[in-house]
């Protein structure tokens, strides 16, 4: 009986050992913004990219509109704010707002509406 019962216990051990490496390689469902078409398409956490830079506030409706869903879904939405001045001095990434004050005006906009989310 003695043999018996150690190799039940490894054969479970073995399985419990592989459902955990399985669940780890999922992802949070607290980040799995079903919302995106990225995620429908790659099943993977994407962040919304706050990455319009014409003026301070452009990017509060794509954020409000990410943070009701968010709300509604009771997920933690993933953001990513890309309008950096001066962004990659005129390479193939260059863009953001034209001044810090500008880029700081916009993440103070930002942060309110994230206050409130929280």
């Amino acid at each position: 009986m003695g043999p018996l019962v150690l190799i039940v216990t490894v054969a479970l051990s073995a399985l419990f050992i592989g459902l955990s490496c399985f669940a780890l390689s999922q992802p949070s469902p607290l980040f799995r913004p079903v919302w995106t078409v990225s995620y429908r398409l790659y099943q993977q956490p994407h962040a919304v990219w706050l990455d319009q830079y014409a003026y301070p506030g452009v990017n509060l409706p794509l954020l409000k509109k990410t943070l009701n869903m968010a709300q509604r879904q009771k997920k933690v939405p993933e953001l990513v704010i890309y309008a950096i001045p001066l962004r990659d001095l005129g390479q193939s990434s260059e863009g953001g707002f034209a001044s810090m004050a500008d880029y700081w005006a916009d993440n103070e906009q930002n942060a309110g509406a994230i206050r409130q989310f929280v």
